[in-house]
């Protein structure tokens, strides 16, 4: 494990290592964040934070993050930009330094999921990948029509987790997660639960239009 120091932008969402995301920087301090990220190494921490339970806006010490690296820079004239980063491993929130900057700069400690027997993990992951497909031909509105899922099990737990429409508390939860098994089970059981849901509506569609239908043949048998 490594340690680095990195400024932290507090936000309410969880962001995955290989995941892109958008950000709209507007803010004074995270204007200055993102000034001296340019002028460095392009890299800062963004963690989760919850707005209606975090009395000062910052994360609490020991949370888990993801150090972003900004990849592209829109300028907007007023002085706000548009950002694109993407995550690249997370981290855990070990101390905040006293610095003159204007946002907070903390020391944190990198982490990867434990070894593990890629074999033993091979069938899952290909449940993972074929549910996924599943779910996304049912027209599932999310984040996860994006290209082909990555066959390496722990991306592919990352890649999915990051797609799913969940609240934040779980996605804050499966990033937290050290074991790439167990991170892959609970995202199977979510696209299981959304497969099974819109499996549900096609069904209960289908039974509509044939209870129409027959209606409908009702009436025009009565009125003949």
């Amino acid at each position: 494990m490594s340690t680095q120091t990195l400024p932290i932008f507090p936000l309410p969402l969880v962001h995955f290592p290989g995941a892109h995301q958008l950000l709209h920087i507007f803010e004074p301090r995270y204007r200055q964040m993102l000034e001296d990220c340019i002028a460095g190494d392009r890299k800062f921490g963004l963690s989760y934070v919850d707005p209606h339970t975090t009395a000062d806006g910052r994360p609490e010490l020991g949370a888990v993050g993801c150090q972003t690296r900004i990849e592209s820079v829109q300028r907007i004239p007023d002085g706000r930009s548009n950002i694109v980063c993407i995550g690249e491993v997370r981290y855990v929130l070990e101390e905040y330094l006293e610095t003159d900057r204007m946002y907070h700069l903390a020391r944190v400690t990198h982490f990867d999921d434990e070894p593990s027997d890629a074999a033993d993990l091979t069938d899952l992951a290909l449940h993972v990948s074929q549910t996924y497909a599943e779910v996304v031909a049912g027209n599932w509105t999310s984040q996860g029509a994006r290209g082909h899922a990555p066959e390496d099990p722990k991306s592919l737990s990352m890649w999915v987790a990051d797609a799913l429409e969940i609240d934040p508390a779980e996605r804050q939860h499966l990033l937290a997660l050290r074991s790439t098994g167990q991170r892959l089970k609970r995202v199977s059981d979510h696209l299981e639960s959304v497969r099974d849901e819109l499996l549900s509506d096609i069904g209960s569609g289908l039974r509509s239009r044939r209870n129409g239908n027959r209606q409908r043949a009702s009436t025009e048998s009565s009125e003949s």
